[in-house]
């Protein structure tokens, strides 16, 4: 094959390349979030004492609408990170670039970028345990809709955010460990329809301890009767075995006895022992485990796409046409050197077998003249 065939080739093999990558975009799916249609209850604007990444300074209970900021409270000891890249501010930098539910062209695929937002709702949530805050919740973008691409309540950072915190800030309301009313009426605000009783009549009744608030509900709510057992029992023996409801029952007990190490071996492990103790150390076990999801999700990504990651689709086409070029000059490169050397190997040998027929015809003139005796 000659050299021009072989340039052709490797032509053909980097639009494949291309092609091959823009099949994996298309490829992937746009989460479609379930809707849910209840109002966020008002809050208080966050304390100016709070540091943040990127600096968005939430006000109360109006998230922002915005998915192209993200703010993110800052660690106490800043995480470096799983891999390169992989510390809180750099993924939070890596929204709207890597993943994002409006992000075009995102890196990460649908449920990669769901993941990441738990983790982003988790991780805030648990500092506003923390900091006993919930207001930071609203620093997270919340229900919007752009396009065909619909955001409701129960998808949005800053709900999922405010439905893990307020769970706990509920029992412990319920254990009497919070006088803070707006611990227990914030649990409300995330059911899927409003209640058919008021918060204030509900929280003066579960302020008198677990037992109470779930004969109420049950006696609201008699179709749940089952569910709301299991969600909050007054003690292990009512759980009859069941996994969830133990769960549930001894986070119940770590906050009520103010004890960390009672704390359930559960994804809200972090959150209880934030709440219990007051300090934002906790939460840095979710930067990590984000962490190491993000780099994970990374790799998978560079390994699909030959490497090309956080490119709009405009850069990948010119980065691969470049890259194509840059390998078939190397080639040509490569072949026009094996080329000079063969020629250099062929004009050597042609002048060794000049030299060994020179050297031939001497010998046979001295061995006539007879001089060839002495050599």
């Amino acid at each position: 094959m000659g050299k021009w065939g072989i340039l052709t080739l490797v032509v053909l093999g980097g639009l494949l390349l291309i092609l091959k990558y823009f099949s994996y975009i298309s490829a992937r799916q746009t989460p479609q979030p379930a809707e849910l249609g209840l109002e966020q209850p008002p809050g208080v604007a966050l304390p100016p004492a709070a540091t943040f990444y990127n600096e968005l300074q939430p006000s109360g209970f109006h998230a922002p609408e915005t998915y192209t900021e993200l703010a993110l409270p800052k660690e106490p000891a800043p995480y470096k990170g799983a891999c390169r890249g992989g510390s809180l501010e750099e993924m939070r930098a890596s929204h709207g670039k890597y993943w994002g539910f409006f992000t075009p062209d995102a890196a990460f695929n649908a449920p990669e970028t769901d993941k990441m937002y738990d983790f982003v709702a988790g991780y805030v949530g648990c500092v506003a345990l923390a900091r006993d805050d919930m207001n930071l919740c609203a620093s997270l973008p919340g229900e919007t809709q752009r396009n065909n691409l619909k955001i409701g309540f129960k998808t949005a950072p800053n709900s999922r955010c405010r439905k893990r915190a307020s769970l706990l800030l509920f029992r412990s309301y319920v254990a009497g460990n919070a006088g803070n009313r707006e611990h227990c009426s914030a649990v409300l605000a995330n059911w899927r329809r409003p209640p058919v009783f008021s918060g204030s009549e509900f929280c003066g009744i579960a302020v008198k301890g677990p037992r109470a608030a779930m004969e109420f509900l049950s006696g609201a709510l008699p179709r749940k009767k089952e569910k709301l057992r299991k969600f909050m029992p007054a003690s292990k023996a009512e759980c009859g075995g069941d996994a969830g409801c133990i769960d549930n029952f001894q986070l119940y007990a770590a906050i009520r006895d103010g004890k960390i190490s009672e704390c359930p071996r559960s994804a809200d492990r972090s959150l209880c022992e934030a709440l219990i103790s007051g300090s934002e150390t906790p939460c840095e076990a979710i930067v990590r485990d984000m962490s190491r999801f993000y780099c994970a999700a990374v790799e998978r990504v560079k390994k699909t796409t030959q490497g090309y990651i956080g490119l709009t689709l405009e850069e990948i086409k010119t980065a691969a046409a470049r890259k194509t070029l840059e390998q078939a000059e190397q080639n040509r490169q490569r072949l026009e050197k094996d080329r000079l050397k063969k020629e250099e190997e062929r004009q050597k040998e042609a002048g060794r077998k000049i030299q060994d027929a020179i050297n031939k015809k001497v010998k046979a003139m001295l061995k006539r003249s007879g001089a060839g005796d002495s050599i």
